[in-house]
This record gives structure tokens, sequence and C-alpha cells, in this order.
């Protein structure tokens, strides 16, 4: 059954209440003359039968969700994330990893206009108020404080040799039984080093070690390599974002709606393609498909239709 638009529910509510209001006009005119029980009883009666179902479809339907979700969709970019930023900030340790998507994958220059608009809207710094809110834990902490603050290289060139220098720097440092997080020097390479640097660093690491350093961080360090992911392969972090928020279809949590809508409104329009190829790689299905298995409500109608924004590409041949 097709759900009903959150603007086909407003139109349909707007003559029930504008009769509502010409009732209510007539009884304040024909008071002295009529019993006010019969009146205030239809009234009530007809209220009930016409408009209340209307209301509880609204609410049904994540009324309020797909509005945060428009909102969100219509803001300035760099106001956007200053507010999920904000967001992130309040909700505490599970959300740090907003902040951390956000700073790996803004160049420098949309790093500095993020940091205007947060300014702007919140009369407060952006750097300082990393010092003041994540306090919860020394390694977030460190990482956190580096990306926001730092302006990475952006340059194309590589240089091998400290390509190489810097994997065996991690490998000693992952040797030792303490977070390599606590190291500045690892924290340096994570927050100003160029994405393509890093990439070479992570090969040369595979080179020399035999391993993949992913494999190495596993499960013990999960900040650091959804930092390494989030820079080096960002489609594939985003996509794992995705595929944790409808991990339970029909029955994600506000927290994972949020997660899934932030996902998709701040990569409709940069990398959409590639997350849809990536999850249609690991899934077998589409991410459009997916999406609607999660429950037939407005914003999920409006993630599909950021989604499908793009020219489809013909995604069945990456299976291959």
């Amino acid at each position: 059954m097709e759900t009903a638009r959150p603007a086909d529910l407003l139109i349909s509510i707007l003559p029930s209440v504008c009769i509502l209001w010409l009732m209510l006009l007539l009884l304040l005119l024909f008071y002295p003359l009529l019993e006010p029980t019969f009146f205030y009883g239809e009234v009530c009666r007809w209220f009930r039968k016409m408009v209340q179902p209307k209301i509880n479809m609204m609410n049904k339907d994540d009324f309020f969700l797909f509005h945060k979700l428009y909102i969100a969709w219509s803001q300035d970019p760099w106001e956007r994330d200053a507010f999920y930023i904000r967001e992130a900030f309040l909700a505490g340790p599970t959300s740090y990893n907003v902040i951390m998507e956000i700073t790996c994958t803004r160049s420098s220059y949309e790093l500095v206009a993020i940091k205007k608009a947060y300014h702007s809207l919140f009369k407060t710094n952006l750097d300082e108020d990393v010092a003041r809110y994540i306090t919860s834990a020394e390694i977030e902490h460190k990482l956190l404080t580096a990306l926001v603050r730092g302006y990475r290289d952006e340059g194309s060139v590589v240089n091998e040799k400290h390509a190489n220098s810097d994997a065996l720097t991690i490998y000693s440092v992952l040797s030792v039984p303490e977070n390599p997080l606590l190291d500045d020097y690892v924290v340096m390479i994570l927050a100003s080093r160029s994405i393509l640097h890093i990439k070479s660093v992570l090969r040369h690491y595979q080179e020399t070690t035999g391993s993949s350093l992913y494999d190495e961080l596993g499960t013990t360090y999960p900040i650091m390599k959804d930092t390494l992911q989030c820079l080096c392969s960002p489609s594939s972090y985003f996509c794992k974002v995705i595929e944790a928020a409808m991990q339970v279809p029909g029955e994600a949590n506000e927290t994972r709606k949020e997660d899934l809508a932030r996902v998709i409104v701040t990569r409709a329009d940069v990398d959409m393609k590639n997350i849809k190829q990536e999850f249609y790689r690991k899934n077998g299905v589409t991410l459009s498909q997916r999406i609607f298995r999660t429950g037939s409500r407005n914003y999920i109608e409006f993630l599909s239709m950021l989604i499908t924004m793009e020219e489809d590409t013909e995604i069945e041949s990456v299976s291959n």
C-alpha cells in the first residue's frame, strides 16, 4: 500500500480545518440561541472522524524525521556539516565517528568553511569545542583534535621513501602493547599526510610485513581502522555505515535512521555512484531496493530520490 506524502496529507487536512474554523465561528455567533453541549459534541465527533486519523498517519510516517532530513538537504553543505559536528559533540562518544568522517572526507578549504559556519551558528570555536567536549578518552581526543586542526597535504606527488618510513614507524608502534594513536607521529600521519601518501603507506606496509594493516588493526583499534578506510576507500566506509544502519529491517532505531540519512544526504552529489556500486558488489542487491525493505516511510522515499539523482550505471558489471 502506497504511503501518503506529507504534502498530500497537509492538503487533505486543510479543507477539514477550514470547516472546523467555520463551525467554531458559527458556534460563537449562535451560541446564545442553541444548546452548547450539542455543538460541542458534534464538533468533537467530527474531529475524531475526519481529522485525527490524518494526524495519526503523519505521526506514523515519521513526519518529523522527514522534516529534519529535508532541512539537512536544503542547507548549505558547510552549515550542514557544522550542525552534524555539533550534534556529535552533544551525543557523546557513540557519535564521534561523525566528526572523523567529516574531517576525513572534506578538503582543507572545506574544513575552513565549516569552521567559519560553526562559529557563525554557535558563537564558539570548533577547535576549542573539540577540547571541551571530547574528554572521555585520550585516544579519540588526540586523533579528532588533530583531524579538526590539521591541514592535510593535497599534493599529487608521493615520496615513496617517506611513505616506506611511515609504514615502518606504524609497524614498530603496533609491535608494542600500546594503542598506536597514543603515538604523536602516527596521529600526525593520519591527520596531515595526503591521501595518496597514506595509500602508499598501506602498500609499503603490506610489502614489508606481508600482512594488511587493516587486518593488523582488526577490532583492537577501530577508530584508527575507520579513519584509514574513510581516507583511502570512502565508498567502502560509507557502505559499511549504511549496512550497519539497516541490519534489522523495519526495526532500526532513531540513531541508525539518522546515520543512514546523514550518509545519503552528504554523499548524494559527491560519490553516491561509487557507494551504490560497492553496496551492490557486497550484497547482490541495489541500495534502493534494500532501503525500501526498512519500511514504507516518507523519509525512505526521499532518501531513495537522493540515491537515484544520478544516472544509474550498469552496476551488475562490478559483480563479475
